[in-house]
């Protein structure tokens, strides 16, 4: 049966009940917690975006994403998303795009790679002369800000662009957040903010069961969220260990 996911105030909940902290008690919200409930809505806050941000490549956070080019225009849109929010938000948090994975596409569904070229020489070449429309770019780059521009602007109204990439790491703030960290690997943040705890509080036994403990999930989610994982976990006789993520 796959985990339920847990929200932000049920794994401060979490962290409580396992410490003790707060008189075993939890806060009804995070929003306004005192105390020791408030350190541990930080640690478990702190303890998620620690772990998201381990890896840019994690595989829960890429992205695919089509949009409509706009004619006469260089600049590549960006559409808005729901990442776990009522809010929609821009991907202007891009952190990395795969850059021999971007396509424009024709009316006819034919793809298109123009190359990637970094910031500084594609500014010098393309960014302070007007250029002649094309239908298919040489070459595009990311500006500093985020953006995505082509080399050329877009004749026709009829093309669209297709790229990936591993969006920022995304904060949980309100009570019924949840961290883009998979339910089967939830646990981690839990583990992480107890150790974060026992640095603070001066607790070693603690520190020492939660971090042998963080260390094994850790490795598995290692072995099932990141390229060629299989290359990443194995057991004492070089055997590859598979890990079931039912």
């Amino acid at each position: 049966m796959a985990a339920t996911t847990k929200t932000f105030l049920e794994l401060v909940s979490d962290v409580i009940v396992e410490t003790g902290l707060n008189s075993g008690v939890a806060p009804s919200s995070v929003i306004g917690a005192e105390g020791d409930a408030a350190k541990v809505v930080y640690w478990v806050q702190t303890a998620d975006m620690q772990i998201q941000r381990e890896r840019i490549d994690w595989d829960f956070l890429w992205h695919q994403e089509n949009v409509n080019l706009t004619q006469d225009s260089n600049i590549i849109p960006q559409p808005r998303f729901n990442f776990h929010s009522p809010e929609k938000v821009v991907v202007k948090h891009i952190n990395a795009v795969a850059k021999d994975r971007l396509a424009v596409i024709d009316s006819n569904g034919q793809s298109h790679f123009p190359q990637y070229m970094d910031w500084h020489e594609f500014a010098v070449v393309y960014n302070y002369d007007t250029q002649p429309v094309s239908d298919f770019p040489s070459f595009w780059s990311m500006r500093p800000d985020g953006a995505l521009m082509l080399s050329e602007p877009i004749a026709s109204s009829d093309m669209t662009c297709q790229y990936e990439y591993w969006q920022k790491p995304n904060r949980m703030v309100s009570d019924t957040a949840v961290s883009l960290i998979p339910d089967d690997f939830s646990r981690l943040i839990v583990l992480l903010a107890k150790i974060l705890y026992a640095e603070h509080e001066d607790a070693p036994e603690v520190d020492a069961g939660s971090g042998a403990h963080y260390e094994v999930v850790f490795n598995q989610m290692l072995g099932v969220h990141t390229p060629q994982s299989e290359w990443q976990r194995l057991e004492s006789s070089d055997q590859y260990l598979t890990v079931d993520t039912r």
